[in-house]
């Protein structure tokens, strides 16, 4: 049987291309190593992005809702009188837990 080029590339790729599915499908789950290194680099570089605001939370049916917002060291809470457009910082702010020297850097879920 003679192929033409056409038909001999489409077979060769039709062979070929589940072979690759099938490796990208075995390296797409992580091992426990990349995700320590993954939440070791987000804990280094949480200092490094500040003034982030996030979700924000209505309390109940008023006109008043909270926000967290990152700082250097933790997180503050902003918050926000809507109708009157006043934003106030309660006294409520959240330092990040320093590594203790007696733990390891990284654990493991349970």
């Amino acid at each position: 049987m003679i192929f033409s080029k056409r038909t001999f590339l489409a077979h060769c790729l039709s062979a070929v291309f589940p072979l690759f599915l099938f490796v990208s499908i075995l390296q797409a789950q992580g091992t426990l190593a990349d995700y320590q290194r993954a939440h070791d680099l987000r804990v280094k570089v949480r200092d490094l992005v500040v003034n982030t605001p996030g979700a924000i939370t209505w309390i109940g049916d008023s006109d008043h809702f909270w926000y967290p917002k990152t700082v250097k060291g933790g997180t503050e809470f902003v918050l926000v009188d809507a109708d009157a457009g006043v934003k106030s910082r309660p006294s409520i702010r959240i330092a990040w837990p320093q590594p203790s020297p007696h733990l390891p850097a990284t654990s493991t879920p349970a």
